[in-house]
């Protein structure tokens, strides 16, 4: 009966997170349906259990499958709480003093204007550029739907306005993932850094500033594409999406991993 009680709680849980997702930031936010499916899954498996148990359904599983599910979902399990623990280690970085340059991550524009995810990251690197003079920023993303312009141009625009020197800002517009991103952004830096390296061979620090869960991914994109010197500087995220952001970035993870991105 706890067991039945406590998959019921859970199965309601997910569904109202997804209630709450899906008003709180519109249907196009990503990866909010997969609370709605795990929450229905865990309402079928209930049923389940009670058609077994009142004798409503007669199909038992065979006990090879019970133990194959068994096995995959705490392996699975012991992957994501890894997974989660190197995420979470990342989130609480500080960026070292005087780095040469910070990239900026990019992410959806509202028609022409930063959306309250990119706001928290340029937020973020504008404090950094304030207090350390010589860095310069690479804001880094291409146009995607619904943006009028490109997510590099909002975010000039944006630091701009908010006191950096446009001789300060490096815009890469080309891009349309973090792997982009970091890849495009590390030409423009070398090409920059080239005029401006006092001995040769020694290579540029870099900041990546991105929200706070999607830290260590963007650290680890970049040293698979040989940054030397990167490190990561996290931004705030939302807190009532973080639990999403969070799931959805072990899934990203995983995605990266078999392409070999990381």
């Amino acid at each position: 009966m706890h067991m039945d009680l406590l998959i019921v709680l859970c199965a309601v849980a997910c569904i109202l997170y997804f209630a709450g997702i899906f008003v709180y930031a519109g249907p196009g936010s990503t990866f909010a349906w997969f609370w709605l499916f795990v929450g229905l899954l865990l309402l079928a498996w209930f049923l389940y259990r009670r058609g077994v148990k009142h004798k409503i359904i007669h199909f038992l599983f065979p006990l090879w499958i019970k133990v194959s599910i068994l096995t995959t979902l705490i392996l699975g399990a012991a992957v994501f709480v890894l997974a989660e623990i190197l995420i979470c280690s990342s989130m609480l970085s500080r960026p070292s003093p005087g780095l040469d340059y910070i990239v900026v991550l990019g992410a959806q524009v509202k028609g022409e204007q930063v959306s309250n995810s990119l706001k928290k990251r340029l937020d973020t690197a504008l404090e950094y550029l304030l207090e350390n003079e010589e860095t310069v920023a690479v804001v880094s993303g291409g146009q995607g739907p619904g943006e009028d312009i490109t997510e590099a141009e909002a975010m000039r625009r944006y630091l701009m306005e908010h006191g950096i020197e446009k001789t300060r800002i490096i815009k890469e517009a080309f891009s349309t993932n973090t792997q982009e991103n970091l890849n495009f952004s590390k030409a423009y830096i070398l090409l920059n850094w080239s005029g401006k390296a006092e001995e040769e061979g020694v290579m540029p620090k870099v900041g990546i500033v991105t929200n706070n869960f999607h830290v260590y991914r963007a650290v680890a994109v970049a040293e698979k594409l040989n940054f030397d010197n990167v490190e990561g500087i996290p931004a705030p995220s939302d807190n009532f999406l973080l639990a999403n952001q969070m799931v959805r970035e072990f899934f990203a993870l995983v995605k990266e991993k078999i392409v070999g991105n990381i």
